[in-house]
């Protein structure tokens, strides 16, 4: 007899409570929106190591929320030798500002392998930047996104654009100058599969959304990301 209802599950989501317990159940709770079913300890009935182990065994994805002390819980060290003897499809994410590769260091010689998965960061402080980190985890694991049609037709156009993509630095010098703003392409940024490029064109797009009610207008229309009120 199953130790929790509600499995299978798409989602299972190992993280350490302590450092990253809220954006877990924001992420779960943005997963279940999506029609998506999701295992997380603080919604489970049952929650001890025998649930966590049918937990892992009976999703489909395993997403590993990487913190500064993930490899220091023995509970997710657990969930993920369970994953990875499962062969389980792994997601990786990590929390806001930390050092990916500092936290990869501290895993056991067995875990090392993890790192050869790209990892998502996953920005939970503002809403729109979560749907984006939600987008990413779905798109790893092999699925539509549902991105809002204003933003999939802003990214077609760049797509169809013949001239390159500007970096961070071009997109955040034209605005500090007062040149003309193209939300397109640094939103098309904020999907980059590099974390230091996604990270860095967050932040300029909430610098700009704290800006004039021109750009928040360009931002609201480009990302879905409300205006930021100062």
């Amino acid at each position: 007899m199953p130790l929790n209802t509600g499995g299978p599950w798409d989602f299972f989501l190992s993280h350490k409570q302590s450092e990253t317990g809220r954006g877990a159940a924001l992420i779960c709770r943005d997963l279940e929106q999506r029609g998506k079913t999701v295992w997380l300890d603080v919604n489970m009935d049952n929650c001890d190591t025998s649930a966590m182990l049918e937990g892992v065994e009976y999703s489909h994805y395993f997403v590993c929320i990487l913190s500064p002390e993930y490899f220091a819980s023995d509970y997710c060290l657990m969930e993920l030798r369970r994953a990875l003897e499962l062969e389980k499809s792994i997601v990786l994410c990590h929390a806001e500002r930390m050092d990916v590769g500092a936290a990869l260091r501290l895993a056991p010689d067995d875990l090392r392998l993890i790192g050869r998965h790209t990892s998502i960061l996953l920005v939970v402080s503002d809403p729109g930047f979560r749907r984006l980190s939600v987008d990413k985890i779905l798109q790893r694991a092999g699925e539509s996104a549902g991105s809002p049609p204003a933003l999939a037709s802003q990214l077609q156009q760049v797509k169809l654009d013949t001239r390159p993509t500007p970096t961070v630095e071009e997109m955040l010098a034209s605005t500090s100058v007062g040149g003309n703003f193209e939300p397109a392409p640094l939103v098309a940024l904020l999907h980059s599969t590099e974390d230091e490029t996604a990270e860095r064109a967050a932040k300029v797009v909430e610098d700009l959304a704290r800006s004039d009610d021109s750009a928040r207008v360009e931002i609201a229309h480009a990302s879905g990301i409300e205006p930021l009120v100062t």
